[in-house]
């Protein structure tokens, strides 16, 4: 499954608190966690996400509240 770019921003906008995988794969890009973490992966790779202190946990990068 490919997730589109609409999914991925619409993931974005609401990424300024942490929230986990799973919420992810399961409320915003209706997919399996597999593809989710791909895809979060590949934004941390990318340096727009960062995953905080609590494993499954993603959030802007920018975010400071929860450093690693």
């Amino acid at each position: 499954m490919v997730v589109s770019k609409e999914k991925v921003e619409q993931m974005l906008s609401k990424m300024s608190r942490p929230l986990h995988h799973s919420y992810v794969s399961n409320y915003i890009l209706k997919c399996s966690e597999e593809e989710a973490i791909k895809v979060l992966n590949k934004l941390v790779d990318d340096g727009i996400l960062k995953e905080v202190k609590f494993n499954g946990y993603y959030v802007l990068s920018s975010y400071s509240g929860l450093e690693n």
